[in-house]
């Protein structure tokens, strides 16, 4: 029995064997089940979520702004079409409007259905906007008349439409102005301290016709996003690359 006990057991692994099996915590190897194939895919697969939320924020903010452009051309523009304005007013509202009506309504009956269906195919995008070049340049006259509008608007809003005593105190200040100036204060009168509380809106005019500026600007850079996204994704976006 003792010389049993005195024999090395075939089992036993020698202290500082550098042959034998051993277990590292920080072997990483052995904890990842992941091949660097897997993981290009996972990385690649992240990159395209990302540009799936670049997309869908650009559906979801063009449907704000249709909106916004509604409150606009189917509630100030449209409520004074059915009341009307004094003759000598007639045709100065489009200083202040602009082409706003063109632009909702090609954006309310086209370009926002279009979007959506990138939603589903989103190599559509670039194409899209490629396709629309022309159609955008009314941007263009918008944005050109743009300073006129807020001219009429900020000289007068401020002054006259937050003076405390009413209608009649307000039109006896503009005695002393040219007939042009008079005809704005009551249009503008009209425009923004009636209509506004009639129609329930919480934006100011002038927010509001600030809209079309701020969107043009925000497609170009939700659009550099999706095309950043798509070329580390390694997908090819020649037309939005055209667009862009």
């Amino acid at each position: 029995m003792q010389a049993l006990e005195d024999r090395p057991s075939s089992l036993s692994v020698e202290q500082g064997d550098s042959s034998s099996p051993s277990f590292n915590p920080s072997d990483n190897s052995l904890l990842s089940s992941s091949s660097p194939g897997e993981e290009m895919d996972e990385r690649r697969a992240s990159i395209v979520k990302k540009r799936h939320y670049v997309l869908l924020e650009l559906v979801e903010t063009e449907r704000d702004y249709v909106r916004d452009l509604g409150l606009v051309v189917e509630g100030y523009m449209s409520r004074m079409k059915e009341e009307g304005v004094p003759d000598d007013m007639r045709g100065k509202d489009k200083i202040v409007f602009g082409n706003i009506h063109q632009i909702y309504d090609w954006h309310k009956d086209f370009f926002l259905r279009e979007l959506e269906k990138c939603l589903e195919d989103p190599d559509r995008l670039g194409l899209l906007f490629l396709k629309q070049e022309r159609r955008l340049n009314m941007y263009v006259v918008y944005c050109q008349n743009k300073p006129k509008s807020e001219h009429i608007v900020s000289e007068y809003i401020d002054t006259y439409f937050e003076v405390n005593g009413g209608l009649a105190k307000e039109a006896s200040d503009v005695g002393s102005f040219q007939m042009l100036r008079t005809q704005v204060f009551f249009f503008f009168f009209y425009l923004m301290k009636d209509l506004k509380q009639r129609l329930g809106h919480r934006l100011q005019i002038t927010d509001l016709l600030i809209k079309p500026v701020q969107r043009i600007m925000k497609y170009q850079l939700l659009l550099k996003d999706f095309l950043k996204h798509s070329k580390k994704a390694g997908l090819e976006c020649p037309d939005l690359e055209a667009s862009d």
